[in-house]
Order: structure tokens, then C-alpha cells, then sequence
């Protein structure tokens, strides 16, 4: 009887604690569970090419604007915002860069969109890049403007003034402007390597950023 009392009591701690486990697993899953935030524009579908303009060279090159390009095209395809079979490669449009030479710089994006068969192209606009220093550090920063054009009209379809919020400081004939932050980095002796991996870093993080207008992502994490 003894015995039998005991088990019960037994049994019923551990269902007890298991009960408190799942509720405060919820409680836990919820309270780090955060909304998504939504794709500001959904690609349509069709061969796209990712057109990184830098007239400035504020980040060093072509194999800066490359780098850029091949960032957002990485993340499109793995968040599947554009199928990888639908991305133009950028072999391409260096090729199609040294065939226009001069003329490249003026040519409509539209236009060279058409001469590489794209249905859609991404523009993004290198306006500025800085590299703020602090003693022994340095933040890489940069400014950009993206827009999505329609290669077979010429027509923007992003942004539009049905995508810029009420009070926003966007601007439909520029483009989806972002300011672009990177984390800030330590500077050693070596300045020409330091140079080169705030430049990469500086490309990679406008990559991710630009590409996350295109699909649904999670929240930023707060720096730890």
C-alpha cells in the first residue's frame, strides 16, 4: 500500500516536471520567436541580372562590383527569391562591358538587360562608401541605391510609390536607398591587407543586405 502510494507520488513529480518543462520551453520558444520581416518587393520570374553600378569606384573596382553582384545572386538562389537557373552569370556582363567599352557607362540598363536576355534586372547604385576610423579600428560604411527595372519596357517596378511608407524619406525616381553599416574591425600594422578585407567586408554585407529587399528574413540580431 506503502509501496504503491509512493510509486504514485513518484509518478506524479515527474509528470509534474515534465508539464513545467513544456510550458516553460513555449514560454522560452515564444519569447524569442520574432515576426519575420516581409520581402519589400517579390522578383517576378524569368532571367534576372544584377547590374552593380560603382561610376565612382568608392570600392575600388569592377571585382568590387562583382563581388557585390555575386553576394545578392548567392542569396536569392539559397532563399529561392530567383531560381538559380534564371540568374545571369556576370561573366557575361564583363564581357558585354569590354564589347560596349565608352560606351557601356551610357548605355540604359534596360538596354543592356535586352542584349543578355534578361526579363529582369536588379540595379544597385554605389552612391558612397566610407570607412569610419576610430584609434586601432575602423567601421566600413556605405550608401547604395537599388531599383528592379523591367528589361523588356524599360518600366521600374521597384520601387513605386506604393512601396515607399507614409513619412519616408524614400525616393521613387532614385531608388530603395540603404545605408549599409558593417561591424567595426580591428586594425593591425598590415594596412594594405586591412585595406582589402574592409573592402571585402564592406561588399559582402551590401550583397546581403540588397538581397533581403527581395525575400522574407528574420530580424537583425542585436550585437552581442
Amino acid at each position: 500500500m506503502v509501496r504503491g502510494m509512493v510509486i504514485r507520488a513518484i509518478l506524479l513529480l515527474v509528470l509534474t516536471g515534465l508539464t513545467a518543462g513544456c510550458v516553460g520551453t513555449a514560454f522560452l520558444t515564444g519569447a524569442v520567436t520574432q515576426e519575420k520581416i516581409k520581402a519589400r518587393y517579390k522578383l517576378p520570374e524569368g532571367p534576372t541580372l544584377i547590374l552593380v553600378d560603382d561610376p565612382g569606384r568608392v570600392l575600388g573596382g569592377p571585382m568590387s562590383s562583382s563581388a557585390v553582384a555575386s553576394r545578392i545572386g548567392f542569396d536569392l538562389t539559397e532563399h529561392k527569391a530567383v531560381k538559380r537557373e534564371n540568374l545571369i552569370d556576370q561573366a557575361r556582363l564583363a564581357t558585354l562591358s569590354v564589347e560596349l567599352a565608352d560606351a557601356y557607362a551610357t548605355t540604359p540598363v534596360d538596354r543592356i538587360g535586352r542584349s543578355l536576355a534578361a526579363a529582369t534586372v536588379i540595379y544597385v547604385y554605389i552612391e558612397s562608401a566610407r570607412y569610419q576610423q576610430e584609434p586601432g579600428m575602423v567601421r566600413p560604411t556605405a550608401s547604395v541605391l537599388v531599383k528592379v527595372i523591367d528589361a523588356r519596357t524599360g518600366k521600374r517596378l521597384f520601387p513605386t510609390d506604393t512601396d515607399i511608407p507614409a513619412g519616408s524619406d524614400q525616393s521613387v525616381e532614385r531608388g530603395w536607398s540603404l545605408h549599409v553599416d558593417t561591424p567595426m574591425m580591428n586594425l593591425s600594422r598590415d594596412i594594405p591587407s586591412d585595406s582589402a578585407l574592409a573592402v571585402s567586408q564592406m561588399t559582402d554585407v551590401i550583397g546581403r543586405e540588397v538581397a533581403m529587399l527581395f525575400y522574407d528574413h528574420e530580424p537583425a540580431r542585436p550585437a552581442s
